[in-house]
C-alpha cells in the first residue's frame, strides 16, 4: 500500500509512510494532513466532489434578463 498525505490547507500531496513535519508549500503542521492509501497500479482520486452536483445548463445569465423586449 502506498500512502499519500494531502495538506488540508493548500492541497499539497506528499507520498510516504508519514506526513512531513510541516507542509513545504504553506507551512501547515503535520496534523493538518489527511492520509489516503492505494495499491500500486490502482487509480485514486483525492477529489471527493461529485461531478453530478454541477448544473451544466447554467450559462451564468439570469433567465429574467431576456424579458427586456
Amino acid at each position: 500500500m502506498t500512502k499519500v498525505w494531502e495538506c488540508t490547507d493548500c492541497g499539497y500531496e506528499h507520498e510516504g509512510p508519514r506526513p512531513p513535519t510541516k507542509c513545504p508549500e504553506c507551512g501547515a503542521a503535520a496534523d493538518l494532513f489527511d492520509m489516503y492509501e492505494y495499491d500500486e497500479g490502482e487509480e485514486w482520486d483525492l477529489d471527493d466532489d461529485d461531478d453530478d452536483d454541477w448544473d451544466d445548463d447554467d450559462d451564468g445569465e439570469d433567465e429574467d434578463e431576456d424579458e427586456d423586449s
